[in-house]
């Protein structure tokens, strides 16, 4: 046994002959425990045995943590693929005129905007002529001065065709079948001349009835949307 207080190697004994400290029965019977080589068997037989549910609860971890990443790199890998199969796909058949919007910018208005024709953007217009710039004289048109109809010409070569092939019998006889608007005076019959009131410019102090005195209108393209149809994918967004 070993003393208490100054740790020298001593027999069973109440006084240390050393340093004659007192020896008591507790601290003998831990020396004589400690001296037991089967405690310490057993007590290496226990660290061994813990460190050994040690090694396998760090092996648990590992594996656990190696098939968590496997299976994240799984689901990466194959969120990457199906991303790369959907840009490739989407890239490869976007039309490139529109960018896949299926519309383009309306060419001939600015916001969905026209400039009227009626007025030409002046906002107003010459009451005389309604903005034309041009009025009806007491002169007839010399393209259909002759014809029996004012503003109309006789078109003798349709009706020739119709009595040569037998259609004008199947058609019974119609006054205006034959008879086409002078492109010359509109049907009017007579010349147009310059509006003495505006000289032509079509402007006056009349609000436009068109656009209300705005200057602008509706574009009729686009229907005031600003863009249009696109010519290459037929609005579809995607080419074969």
């Amino acid at each position: 046994m070993n003393c208490p207080n100054c740790g020298k190697e001593i027999e069973e004994s109440k006084f240390c002959p050393e340093c004659g400290a007192k020896i008591d029965d507790d601290s003998n019977a831990e020396n004589s425990q400690n001296k037991d080589p089967s405690n310490a068997y057993y007590e290496a037989l226990k660290r061994i045995e813990d460190e050994k549910a040690q090694a396998e609860k760090e092996q648990k971890k590992k594996k656990k943590r190696r098939k968590a990443i496997g299976c994240s790199s799984a689901i990466l890998v194959l969120v990457i693929l199906i991303a790369s199969l959907y840009t490739y796909n989407y890239f490869a058949t976007r039309c490139h005129v529109c960018k896949g919007k299926g519309t383009i910018i309306c060419t001939e208005c600015k916001n969905g905007k026209a400039v009227c024709e009626k007025c030409n953007g002046n906002k107003y217009i010459c009451e005389t002529c309604s903005g034309s710039g041009e009025v009806l004289s007491d002169e007839r048109c010399g393209a259909c001065e002759d014809s029996k109809r004012p503003g109309y010409i006789y078109n003798s070569n349709a009706a020739l065709r119709d009595i040569v092939s037998g259609n004008i019998e199947k058609n019974p006889k119609d006054p205006n079948k034959y008879w086409n608007e002078c492109s010359v005076c509109d049907g009017t019959g007579y010349k147009s001349e310059t509006c003495p009131d505006c000289k032509g410019s079509g402007t006056g102090d009349k609000e436009c009835p068109a656009c209300n005195g705005s200057g602008e209108v509706k574009c009729e393209k686009c229907n005031g949307s600003a863009e249009v149809k696109c010519y290459l994918c037929d609005g579809t967004g995607k080419i074969d």
